[in-house]
């Protein structure tokens, strides 16, 4: 988003603004995209699980049925976010952040997190599973889009301006990387920098953390056995192609087998004990072989309009708190997609991220509603906002 001169946001931030009551009706271009999304996601899953759902639970419907009570759950929390007047979330941003820390040094302490797949990512409550990193990006983004506008001019001095801000993101994620979970460290990373970014700090202090940032992640990348295994073999799958590699060969066999059209819906075969996770880090490439060129093709398409709704919301808000709320919460699920979609087709090494929407998943799913609730709500005040809304 491009950045505003500071007595543009001035003005914006102390003009009135419009009472709740008054607002208009949420942006239909937003809520077309994410409800289309939605509904496929629904159908990805049950063709991804159907069969692994009977094998492990005698039941083809199992993994539906969760997706389905997720989905509920999380449509009445997006529209309960789209009701609330966002300014109101403001006064909670400081809270936000000390349970986003809470939670994130809870779940790495012996006995309490839930360990799957060699991490510690998740806290067990009852018959379901909760991952903290997943709200600790929302928390992060509303923490930074109260703090970030308080500062104004101040965000141009480095030690007093920016530097607070990055240490805070800087701790979420190395108390992310304890897990260890590096995908959605990468996630939270990015948002954090591109919401800096956009609040407007000086080019040359965020260039100081985009220089060494790659160096650092390269650094992690080697510091563990399984890691440096994983972008060895992203780098040369078919060295070990029943070990190691055998992940994103089996993503590219199923890309591959949906060619243009794809193999139709429910005809794809790599879900059968072939791909890992069908249903959440891979279902990229299930769509592909279901849908093919043309399936994935159009997926993306919506992303990019959910995407550009987002950030003409973020543009029209009325408020600087708004728009780098808005800003935050598109660029998490921008940066989301994009890591998914590389690791499906090899261009990042692999690493467990959902695709948004699309993916079976509680935590991810709610708070990545949650999120678009409140750019929604945006939406219902950037629409009146100057007399803009139609555009």
């Amino acid at each position: 988003m491009a950045r505003e001169d500071p007595a543009l946001q001035h003005s914006r931030t102390s003009q009135t603004l419009v009472p709740f009551h008054r607002q208009g009706m949420p942006d239909f271009f937003l809520l077309l995209p994410i409800g289309l999304l939605l509904a496929l996601g629904v159908v990805m899953v049950y063709s991804a699980t159907y069969y692994i759902s009977m094998i492990d639970y005698s039941d083809p419907t199992y993994y539906l049925k969760r997706e389905l009570m997720w989905v509920v759950l999380g449509v009445v929390v997006m529209l309960f976010m789209m009701r609330i007047d966002y300014h109101r979330l403001r006064r909670f941003a400081n809270v936000a952040l000390l349970v986003a820390v809470a939670l994130l040094t809870l779940v790495v302490l012996p006995g309490l997190g839930t360990i799957s797949h060699g991490s510690q990512q998740w806290i067990a409550i009852g018959g379901f599973t909760f991952q903290p990193s997943e709200l600790a990006k929302l928390c992060m983004i509303l923490y930074l889009a109260a703090v970030l506008e308080k500062e104004g001019e101040q965000l141009h001095d480095f030690a007093h301006g920016f530097l607070p801000p990055l240490l805070v993101v800087t701790l979420l994620f190395v108390l992310i990387m304890l897990e260890p979970d590096m995908g959605t460290g990468v996630v939270l990373m990015a948002t954090g920098l591109i919401v800096l970014f956009a609040a407007g700090v000086r080019l040359r202090h965020l260039a100081t953390v985009l220089i060494p940032v790659p160096l650092a992640f390269l650094a992690l990348a080697f510091s563990s056995s399984y890691r440096k295994e994983r972008i060895f073999a992203f780098l040369n799958p078919w060295k070990d192609p029943l070990g190691n590699g055998w992940n994103l060969i089996q993503s590219y066999f199923a890309l591959g087998h949906g060619g243009l059209f794809g193999q139709g819906l429910g005809q794809g075969f790599e879900k059968f004990f072939y791909l890992p996770e069908p249903q959440s880090d891979f279902i990229f490439s299930v769509l592909g072989e279901e849908l093919g060129f043309v399936g994935t093709s159009a997926t993306l398409l919506l992303y990019g309009l959910l995407l550009w709704r987002g950030l003409r919301a973020a543009m029209l808000a009325p408020d600087v708190f708004g728009s780098l709320l808005a800003t935050g919460v598109c660029a998490m699920i921008g940066v989301q997609v994009i890591v998914n979609v590389a690791v499906a087709t090899g261009v990042f090494p692999v690493t467990g991220i959902t695709l948004p929407l699309l993916s079976y998943g509680g935590t991810s799913l709610v708070v990545i509603l949650a999120g678009l609730g409140v750019v929604l709500n945006i939406s219902r005040q950037a629409r009146i906002y100057g007399g803009q809304g139609e555009g």
